[in-house]
């Protein structure tokens, strides 16, 4: 494991002053962040209030005690619990995995609380902290671009598939039942090239007029929603420079798109400029690398969210990196 700079003032190693017998270390991979706290006796343990994450932290040995306004909640071995936003005071004897993932992550599902127990009967919990671990513990910082993406990506929806599940279990009000499980599904499986309405309908146990006319009332259409997920995730690796070693083409299939052509057609129907230029643009005036630009016909009528990837015949301008 690679040891970050400390994350707060209760990071100390053991024997140092004032945290007698105290050990914390963090991994990050890209947007996720994984940390392992080893405390021999009560320590109090925070995180940075308001840090725009959701944090996941699993008690593997001894015990966490969180005190939510006034609502004392004690974890045991095993037990899990999702905090989103600012941290409540805690202690901690023992040791814990704690997975953070961005706020946005979770914008779809509906969690019922800031701090949220977490069932242990939920199917991905220990694969995804027992994975999240090992991760965290093979991380390198000469690992490649392509590594820190996939476990990045990995982690994020391990998380994301644990806290919907988790969501079902409690049975969260019916009110925004349908369009929220559709969403959580989508923002979950939009990197599928394969996923369509009616796989999201039959995922969610409603048919698939039902559920358009869910989003129908939200001035809103299923393919609509695929395509912005999609859009958004292509954008996140087009704006991270941790993944400039990635092509047009790569960040086009990564993100559930059929080719680089497809997704610039998206993001301008998103009203963004096309992929080539989103990353140029970050990248500043004479920083892009050289480019070749081609423009051809090809058979493709593009990704039809409501059907699967069908062929259209489009003309595309293709980047190709240098």
């Amino acid at each position: 494991m690679t040891p970050s700079r400390p994350t707060g003032p209760s990071d100390y190693q053991p024997g140092q002053p004032g945290q007698p017998g105290r050990q914390q270390t963090t991994a990050r991979f890209g947007s996720v962040g994984v940390t392992v706290t080893l405390s021999a006796q009560p320590q109090r343990y925070r995180t940075p209030p308001a840090d725009g994450n959701a944090h996941l932290h699993s008690v593997r040995a001894g015990r966490l005690l969180i005190d939510q306004a006034g609502t004392l909640f004690e974890l045991g071995p095993g037990d899990a619990l999702l905090v989103v936003g600012a941290h409540p005071p805690s202690r901690l004897t023992g040791e814990m995995v704690s997975i953070s993932v961005p706020q946005a992550l979770l914008r779809d599902v509906p969690v019922p609380g800031s701090v949220w127990p977490i069932p242990r009967q939920t199917t991905l919990l220990e694969p995804t902290v027992a994975f999240a671990r090992r991760a965290a513990a093979g991380r390198s910082d000469d690992g490649s671009p392509l590594a820190l993406y996939y476990a990045e990506r990995l982690l994020q929806e391990m998380i994301l598939g644990v806290v919907v599940d988790a969501s079902q279990s409690a049975r969260v009000p019916a009110a925004r039942d349908a369009y929220s499980a559709a969403l959580s599904v989508i923002t979950a499986r939009c990197g599928d090239p394969e996923l369509t309405a009616h796989m999201i309908a039959r995922e969610i146990n409603l048919s698939l007029r039902q559920l358009e006319r869910t989003f129908n009332a939200r001035s809103t259409t299923l393919s609509r929603e695929i395509r912005r997920a999609r859009v958004a995730r292509a954008s996140q690796l087009l704006l991270d420079p941790s993944y400039d070693a990635l092509s047009i083409e790569q960040v086009a299939r990564y993100s559930g798109f059929s080719r680089g052509s497809s997704l610039a057609r998206a993001m301008r129907e998103e009203g963004l400029d096309v992929p080539g230029k989103v990353r140029s643009r970050r990248l500043g005036p004479g920083r892009s690398g050289t480019t070749a630009t081609t423009t051809a016909t090809h058979s493709d009528r593009g990704d039809d969210p409501e059907h699967g990837v069908r062929n259209r015949s489009v003309d595309y301008v293709v980047t190709v990196p240098s």
